[in-house]
């Protein structure tokens, strides 16, 4: 996704080409790690506290993150809900990012700048975190450093670990980060919510070990219930999700697809964008 904005506005400019938008089954988001990196059976020091990890979602513009980094090409999830599912609600804005609300909502729980440094503490302790991606990400690159400065302005300290690929995926898999910066392809079905945002999840794409019984059992409804009936079910899943914020759900992309101009009857499959191309057809003068 590096560079889609630039190159975009290169090939619009092209008259050879027409460019389309495909939503994907992708969304981006920075997982907070719920248990202690030191001893996994402890829980986090920090973000085990659910006020600061809504305060870190408070202050992040994510809004004008996604915009700057991908112009019209993503957009904000309400949580783990790509542009693809049927699930999404159209309505949903993400809040305006809220720093002074953020740090207020950290002094309520104890952390000041006693020492006038710039980074809250308490009890003797910085609010310092790390932050991992894989450096072959430019996009999460770029997103990680608005995310450093703007959390800055709150007073959390973040540490940026750039790490090869194998690296980041060993590191994740032990559990060995306070902020993971996943990217995730997901099923084409909500369903699929069940590998990494339910309890039984855990150990295996639930990386951060997020575990909500209330989740568990809306998703076990939505899965037996009538399409009608589950989308509600699914709905009310996600807004539970996103209220114990295990991650700052930051954007869900859409692929830009460039085709030769002369191609006029074109079908995009999201799933699997080839899958149709035997059905296009040119102009009827071309």
């Amino acid at each position: 996704a590096a560079g889609t904005v630039s190159s975009v506005a290169r090939i619009t400019g092209d008259k050879r080409v027409r460019v389309y938008h495909m939503p994907t089954t992708t969304v981006g988001y920075l997982s907070f790690n719920q248990r202690d990196p030191a001893d996994l059976s402890r829980p986090h020091p920090i973000l085990s506290d659910l006020a600061v990890r809504t305060a870190i979602v408070k202050a992040l513009d994510r809004r004008g993150m996604v915009q700057a980094t991908f112009g019209s090409w993503a957009s904000v999830p309400e949580g783990p809900v790509p542009q693809l599912f049927w699930i999404r609600d159209p309505g949903f804005k993400p809040a305006a990012a809220d720093p002074a609300g953020a740090r207020a909502q950290l002094r309520a729980r104890g952390w000041i700048d006693s020492n006038g440094d710039g980074v809250l503490d308490k009890n003797g302790a910085p609010l310092a975190l790390t932050l991992n991606y894989p450096s072959q990400d430019a996009t999460r690159g770029q997103l990680a450093l608005q995310i450093q400065e703007q959390l800055r302005q709150v007073g959390i300290r973040i540490e940026i670990n750039r790490l090869d690929g194998p690296v980041w995926v060993e590191r994740r898999n032990r559990g060995e980060f306070d902020l993971d910066f996943a990217q995730a392809t997901m099923d084409p079905s909500p369903a699929g919510m069940v590998q990494s945002w339910s309890c039984a999840g855990r150990g295996g794409a639930n990386k951060a070990y997020y575990c909500n019984p209330k989740v568990d059992s809306l998703l076990a409804h939505a899965l037996r219930a009538p399409r009608k009936d589950a989308l509600s079910l699914y709905r009310q899943t996600v807004r539970t999700i996103a209220a114990d914020a295990p991650a700052v759900f930051l954007y869900t992309l859409t692929t830009p697809m460039a085709v030769n101009a002369r191609i006029r009857q074109v079908e995009l499959v999201p799933v699997a964008p080839w899958s149709a191309v035997w059905r296009w057809a040119p102009g009827p003068s071309r």
